[in-house]
């Protein structure tokens, strides 16, 4: 699996890092990085609003629903020590927001550090961003934000530990389950669905 090759390539990573604890090299402003982690969908709300093909009325379906879906996400970072105490970071990759909804986000952060970028200490970060998996669907929007933890492993090594909650605003297919069939797109009036989610990930960043 992919995230396994991750995951050995980012131990091997951390074991250079170490052994290069000492290093007396200037930190570099610039950053480049990777983020991953798992996250548990919890929450949907959802309103889908459109004619019924065969009868002509307008059906208008608004639900509260308790999900339960793990998800894995990936990104590839770059970003850039804005000050003694601010990061700011942009990310790609790829990200599980639901059941066979697997897209590809681009997400922006900003991160605080009460203790400086290059110490260990708290972080707490808030971002968004949009994602997409086809070009005939409408992008997703992202919102994210959270706390979480930094070990500076080295003069040039970061490592963080971060919790976030997550929000994702899609407009997918409406399916309509009596005619077993999707709805047209073009006569759609409305096809909002909110996800709500808790992620846990680690940034390994140089």
């Amino acid at each position: 699996m992919r995230f396994r090759h991750i995951i050995s390539l980012t131990c091997a990573a951390l074991l250079l890092s170490v052994m290069s604890c000492n290093a007396q090299s200037d930190r570099s402003r610039w950053r480049l990085g990777t983020e991953w982690g798992y996250s548990v969908a919890f929450f949907n709300h959802y309103h889908y609003c459109y004619p019924d093909p065969d009868i002509g009325y307008r059906v208008d379906d608004e639900q509260y629903v308790n999900i339960d879906y793990l998800g894995a996400y990936w990104l590839i970072c770059g970003g850039y020590d804005i000050s003694e105490r601010f990061n700011a970071s942009l990310g790609v990759g790829s990200m599980g927001i639901y059941d066979k909804r697997i897209v590809i986000p681009v997400v922006a952060d900003v991160n605080w550090l009460p203790k400086g970028v290059g110490c260990d200490g708290p972080i707490v970060t808030l971002g968004g961003g949009v994602a997409v998996n086809s070009p005939r669907h409408k992008p997703i929007v992202l919102a994210r934000t959270g706390a979480g933890y930094r070990f500076a492993l080295s003069n040039w090594a970061d490592l963080d530990f971060i919790l976030r909650f997550r929000a994702s605003l899609d407009h997918p297919r409406v399916w309509d389950a009596d005619g077993g069939r999707y709805i047209d797109e073009s006569v759609v009036l409305r096809n909002d669905a909110l996800y709500f989610a808790v992620s846990l990930g680690m940034v390994l960043s140089f």
